[in-house]
């Protein structure tokens, strides 16, 4: 990011780019949340895809609407989920930003990184860079989204449910050790690639607007400074909802496999291991069980992705000129 805070005592860049991101976490888990409750739910029901009595959307939506605490229903696991959501946001962001720096500093040796040594960057960097990121984030918050994912998976009232947050740490620590909290872990590591491949796509597009932006400002004397560093509201939607779609298609089945090796009991259930939960799949479900869910995943995904966006890119660039200098650095 651009050094907005460059010579003041404002926070360095790599705590703008954590509070930008606990910040964006925070609001799109509490957007997002009623659909991931659904989808997760839809990911772990094992009857075949298309069978009269399997689970739909809908059904599962409905089932949560009738039951009697619908709105405490809808948001149960909600503290994981916003614990979890701000920080990984918050870790994925600033440690993306020094990754990126680092690949910068290999490639040119600068003292400091601007923006116009970020535009350096290509694709495969923004892609290595969120990779590298998104697996120490991974590795840092997998014991939250284990208990997020118990705690959704069944009501609040349902036998033997997790009642909160540290109920389910306890309970998993009890009875399945330390190792517990990170079941699933191997599958969301392979997720880091949708991180990977989202960022491939939405940080190059990004460069790639702004830089017309300043190329646009530059050879028309109303147009501006040529300074732009900043996405307008349309063009943050477009450019974010492009990057992930792309991004949750190329990897979805993962989500899938992760989720049934979260549950309790997974091994009972669903099979033991990521090749027993795939195969069993394979074989009760067909290839379509690989894609439970992915309807709700990607409306639950783009209001939650539009937040996330919208509220980062904001914070990230109004939060040093603030700091900076006060309201008159703001427009």
């Amino acid at each position: 990011m651009a050094d907005a805070n460059k010579g003041n005592k404002g926070p360095s860049s790599t705590a703008i780019e954590a509070i930008a991101g606990l910040m964006a976490g925070t609001a799109g888990n509490l957007v997002g949340h009623p659909f991931e409750l659904v989808r997760t739910r839809l990911q772990i029901d094992n009857r075949k895809a298309g069978s009269p009595n399997s689970a739909t959307m809908t059904s599962i939506a409905l089932k949560v609407f009738r039951s009697k605490h619908p709105m405490a229903n809808f948001y149960r696991g909600l503290t994981p989920n916003l614990v979890g959501g701000a920080a990984s946001w918050a870790l994925f962001f600033s440690s993306k930003s020094n990754f990126e720096m680092f690949l910068a500093t290999l490639k040119t040796n600068p003292a400091s990184v601007s923006a116009s040594t970020q535009a350096k960057l290509n694709p495969a960097d923004y892609f290595i860079a969120a990779t590298l990121a998104g697996g120490f984030t991974q590795l840092i918050t997998n014991p939250i989204w284990v208990i997020k994912t118990r705690m959704i998976s069944t009501n609040r009232s349902d036998p033997g449910a997790i009642q909160n947050i540290w109920h389910g740490a306890a309970r998993i620590f009890r009875e399945e050790g330390p190792l517990g909290f990170y079941k699933g872990l191997s599958m969301s590591l392979f997720g880091v690639s949708q991180g990977a491949v989202q960022f491939a796509f939405y940080d190059p597009i990004k460069n790639f607007y702004l830089a017309r932006q300043r190329h646009a400002q530059q050879i028309h004397p109303d147009g501006g400074d040529g300074k732009a560093e900043k996405l307008d509201i349309q063009t943050t939607l477009l450019i974010s909802t492009t990057a992930k779609v792309i991004a949750q298609a190329s990897v979805y089945p993962y989500q899938v496999v992760r989720a049934r090796l979260q549950t309790e009991n997974a091994a009972v259930r669903f099979g033991k291991g990521v090749r027993g939960v795939a195969r069993r799949m394979w074989l009760e479900e067909g290839f379509l069980g690989f894609y439970k869910g992915l309807g709700t995943a990607t409306l639950r995904m783009l209001p939650s992705t539009w937040t996330t966006f919208l509220v980062y890119e904001n914070v990230r660039y109004y939060l040093p000129r603030y700091m900076a200098g006060g309201e008159e650095n703001l427009s």
